[in-house]
């Protein structure tokens, strides 16, 4: 109980920062590309956390963390449905034609679309089994190994396309050897003067 609780005040704390800081306006000159930024970026760390629960499983054999599994995968849902919603309600102004068309133009949207349209199953599934199953959603329905293994498969891929969404998206795609070569610059500038 103490582990859920202490994911649940994880899980929420982001969304309410950000939501003071937008309407306390301190999320600086563009708030809303903050608030994009970090909804993205909770999003990403929600689903490493969920990736990050079996291994500590099994290294620590702390077994109750699995309980939190799922709960951190609904938060890495929710913080991608943020990010959606922030980008194409509050950037956009639900202007679903554009939607579309930069969906196919812009491949790092794309990628990024994609990847939200496919944590939709995942983070409707299990209660959908159990309601299925006749239980009105109470007590468990295990599926097998095969459907876990294929889960963290998934948003192992969907943790990498949502780097790729956040480093083309936000102009940081250049590769080391630019990288390198601005810093040599610099260091060599700053000992020529």
């Amino acid at each position: 109980m103490f582990l859920k609780s202490l994911a649940w005040v994880f899980g929420v704390s982001p969304a309410l920062w950000m939501g003071v800081g937008f309407f306390a306006d301190r999320l600086g000159a563009n708030p809303i590309e903050a608030l994009l930024h970090l909804a993205g970026r909770w999003t990403l760390v929600f689903l490493l956390l969920t990736l990050a629960v079996t291994p500590i499983r099994r290294l620590t054999g702390w077994n109750r963390m699995i309980k939190v599994r799922r709960l951190l995968g609904l938060f890495a849902f929710f913080y991608a449905t943020l990010h959606f919603l922030i980008w194409l309600g509050l950037d956009q102004g639900f202007d679903w034609g554009f939607l579309i068309e930069v969906v196919t133009k812009r491949p790092f949207i794309t990628i990024g679309f994609l990847s939200f349209l496919l944590l939709v199953p995942l983070a409707h599934g299990r209660r959908q089994a159990r309601v299925a199953a006749g239980n009105g959603g109470r007590g468990a329905v295990r599926g097998n190994r095969k459907d876990v293994g294929r889960n963290a498969n998934l948003i192992r891929i969907f943790g990498e396309r949502g780097r790729e969404h956040r480093t083309e998206g936000t102009g940081c795609h250049r590769n080391l050897a630019d990288r390198a070569q601005e810093t040599v610059g610099r260091g060599a500038h700053r000992h020529a003067v």
